[in-house]
């Protein structure tokens, strides 16, 4: 779909889908000289997931970093930990487990902010892959 397909779609403007792609909210299937085409269905997936957060996977890693850094990171993980199962939080700790170290050896706390954000973006493209996505 072109931009301006999407904007209709999304009764949004063009230029909204277009900078929305650029920021990555949504992703770009590909690009055909200047236009740019998106997938309707890996659209439709990121905007259901920026809805209802990043996906349980991701949820998880940003519930281990708030755990570990309190307020010193700032993002507020979409899950009720109500929630969490026995396996999910063994997942946790063994993030907890896995980053401990490099937080601790940080000596700011916007080192550690800037690590967590790292850790958090490379769980965001792991569940990206894991999910693939279809060309429409």
């Amino acid at each position: 779909m072109t931009a301006e397909e999407l904007g209709a779609y999304l009764k949004v403007d063009p230029h909204t889908v277009l900078n929305w792609g650029k920021a990555g909210i949504i992703p770009e299937a590909m690009r055909v000289g200047r236009t740019v085409r998106f997938s309707k269905s890996a659209v439709d997936a990121a905007l259901d997931m920026n809805r209802h957060g990043e996906g349980r996977e991701v949820e998880l890693v940003s519930l281990a970093l708030k755990t570990m850094l309190g307020v010193g990171f700032a993002r507020t993980p979409a899950i009720n930990p109500d929630s969490v199962t026995l396996a999910e939080l063994t997942e946790i700790k063994r993030q907890m487990d896995a980053h401990a170290a490099n937080l601790q050896a940080l000596g700011s706390p916007e080192e550690r902010a800037h690590y967590a954000e790292g850790v958090l973006e490379a769980a965001r493209i792991v569940a990206r892959l894991g999910r693939g996505s279809a060309d429409d």
